[in-house]
């Protein structure tokens, strides 16, 4: 057989099979579906997952970058000098966090991040000489809204006990010591909060309660008391000393010469006007 003829009847062959391709597909069009999804899922599981892993692994990444960064801003805020009002770098921190929140894919991570947040703007507060009461209420009201939304959007025992704790420290904060001593009780007595650190946290917060509900008022400094006159310098010369001869002290000293008496000066002579003796 030459080749022309073997190539004639191959080209036949694969005609004929082209012409009952159709009918193939149509009769097998179940098994051949059901085949391609058990490669697609063969190959498109493990992908999907490895690429699952490195989205979930780079929103931690910058997740703890963005935290870290925020921490750092309380350094920067306790150094800054000038004009730039050093509770506005930790109040536009905790903005950046809550943001970040708000994009994350993860529960607990948005937790985390919005409890950092919380603890900035309840920072920012010690950092102004006087705040005032409306800066003290706004931020105490974001602190408060942050930790309620960390408290529903953790999954986690623990993230949630931070969450009641950082609520327990707005009411301090805010001086409702009633409110607070409220929350460190719940939590105390919260079984799903039963081998976690949070236990220990409340029962600490509960027993400091008492000595930060305590007002303390400075007493005015007491005036300056007026400064006395010194006395006049005694003007009389202290008597000097008596000279001590360069004898020995223990020698005594010699006697002063005595002056002779002085003899009684002659009666005057009588006068010539007085009659003579007889």
């Amino acid at each position: 057989m030459d080749t022309e003829h073997r190539h004639e009847l191959k080209t036949n062959e694969l005609a004929d099979f082209l012409a009952r391709l159709p009918d193939f597909m149509q009769r097998y069009s179940n098994q051949i579906i059901g085949v391609c999804l058990i490669l697609i899922a063969l190959l498109g599981i493990p992908l999907y997952k490895h690429f699952r892993h490195q989205s979930r692994r780079s929103e931690q990444t910058t997740m703890v970058s963005r935290i870290q960064s925020a921490r750092e801003a309380m350094s920067r805020a306790a150094q800054a000098e000038g004009e730039v009002r050093p509770a506005s770098l930790l109040e536009s921190a905790a903005e950046e966090l809550r943001t970040a929140a708000s994009s994350t894919s993860q529960k607990d991570l948005a937790a985390i991040a919005l409890l950092e947040s919380a603890k900035l703007l309840r920072a920012a507060l010690h950092l102004d000489e006087q705040p005032s009461p409306e800066t003290i209420s706004a931020n105490l009201s974001k602190a408060e809204s942050a930790c309620k939304e960390a408290l529903e959007t953790a999954q986690s025992p623990t993230l949630k006990g931070l969450a009641e704790l950082a609520l327990g420290l707005c009411a301090e904060e805010a001086g409702q010591y009633e409110q607070a001593r409220q929350v460190y009780t719940q939590i105390i007595q919260n079984t799903a909060y039963a081998g976690t650190s949070v236990i220990e946290q409340a029962k600490r917060r509960l027993d400091l309660l008492e000595d930060n509900a305590v007002k303390v008022v400075f007493a005015p400094a007491p005036a300056p008391e007026p400064q006395q006159d010194q006395p006049a310098a005694d003007t009389q010369q202290p008597e000097a000393p008596a000279a001590q001869s360069p004898t020995s002290s223990s020698e005594p000293a010699p006697a002063a010469p005595v002056t002779p008496p002085t003899a009684p000066a002659p009666e005057p002579a009588a006068s010539s006007s007085s009659p003579a003796a007889p």
